[in-house]
């Protein structure tokens, strides 16, 4: 994402994968620990964490679609299968079609990705987080980007970017 994406859809603390992937395997970015952290997928669909540090009570050892984990140059690695009834959903966000994303995979980022949802603020209006707005291809977001002069077709939200949203470990851990 360039630096003005990340601008309109908040996602200068958080990468875009934190938001979308993440919640499918139930994992808040906030359990993950302080300091560095970003998310990925491999080509195959997994789902990659790195990070500075782990806070002691994420168990990621325990979770139930865990794979294997790693410590390279000062990072953790830690690798999730993706679960197989969002498999559609991580083909959908590999594809950058967020609009075809699952109702069901939807459900598991409102509840996993600690975006705001129609949360009530100041003078009776609702707020709903830019990525989250993005995939709902919400008319708040549109008017948004067309301020800024940012058009992804008929998504709304940039698809994955080669070398910042995925990496190779297919070919390592297959």
């Amino acid at each position: 994402m360039t630096e003005l994406e990340k601008e309109v859809f908040q996602c200068q603390k958080q990468d875009l994968l934190s938001y979308i992937a993440l919640p499918l395997i139930k994992v808040s970015p906030d359990l993950i620990g302080e300091g560095y952290f970003r998310t990925y997928l491999t080509f195959s669909g997994k789902i990659v964490i790195t990070a500075s540090t782990v806070r002691d009570h994420f168990k990621f050892y325990l979770h139930e679609d865990y794979l294997l984990s790693f410590k390279e140059q000062d990072k953790i690695y830690i690798v999730f299968n993706h679960p197989k009834q969002y498999e559609e959903a991580i083909i959908s966000i590999l594809n950058g079609q967020y609009s075809k994303i699952p109702q069901s995979a939807i459900g598991a980022i409102k509840i996993y990705s600690g975006m705001k949802f129609n949360f009530p603020v100041y003078g009776g209006r609702k707020y709903t987080h830019p990525v989250l707005s993005g995939i709902l291809k919400e008319k708040s977001i549109n008017e948004r980007l067309e301020q800024v002069g940012l058009s992804y077709g008929e998504e709304c939200i940039p698809p994955l970017h080669l070398y910042e949203d995925l990496i190779d470990l297919d070919t390592v851990i297959i």
